[in-house]
């Protein structure tokens, strides 16, 4: 059994990296669908609750930086926060070796999309998001881990319609 994945009920903090993949579907008068594809860095914060050796829950802030769209010669502007809470299962820990795990989780949270779509209108939406993500922990030591993870959120709105797939990188601190 790992260090850290006891059946008692322990909390963690995290903090990640996040590269995010963006697949854009402008909010255009005409409903042009073609999309945007764009890459950028961020960070992530969480914190999180293990009830026993296979389910957790974790609470996240995923925020995206402001970055720039461009189509058509057009211009606009596009930032989004996320609140998400994710219940996860790790899977047994006998693979492939005692200090790794793999786990799936599902995000399900509230996002503000602010910015202009292509044809520079203004505006701010809010709408609840979803989306499942699977990772791999690596036990370090008896507080930290580091891990991966990779999902997407999925929502909409009347600034942007959006495909999101963070790509996180990060460690955990394990309170004790």
């Amino acid at each position: 059994m790992l260090y850290c994945f006891q059946a008692s009920a322990q909390y963690y903090t995290q903090a990640s990296v996040i590269v995010w993949t963006r697949n854009f579907e402008e909010a255009t008068a005409t409903g042009d669908n073609s999309g945007i594809e764009k890459t950028e860095g961020g960070f992530s914060l969480g914190f999180g609750k293990r009830f026993n050796q296979d389910w957790s829950v974790e609470l996240e802030f995923l925020p995206t930086m402001d970055f720039e769209v461009e189509k058509d010669n057009q211009k606009g502007h596009i930032s989004m926060i996320a609140f998400t809470i994710a219940p996860k299962y790790t899977f047994a820990q006998d693979w492939p070796e005692e200090n790794i795990s793999l786990y799936i989780k599902l995000r399900v949270g509230w996002t503000k999309i602010s910015g202009t779509d292509i044809l520079n209108n203004y505006g701010k939406e809010t709408s609840w998001t979803v989306g499942p993500a699977l990772g791999v922990d690596y036990q370090i030591n008896d507080q930290f881990s580091s891990y991966f993870d990779v999902g997407g959120l999925w929502s909409g709105g009347d600034v942007e319609d959006f495909d999101f797939f963070p790509w996180l990188l990060g460690l955990r601190y394990h309170f004790l």
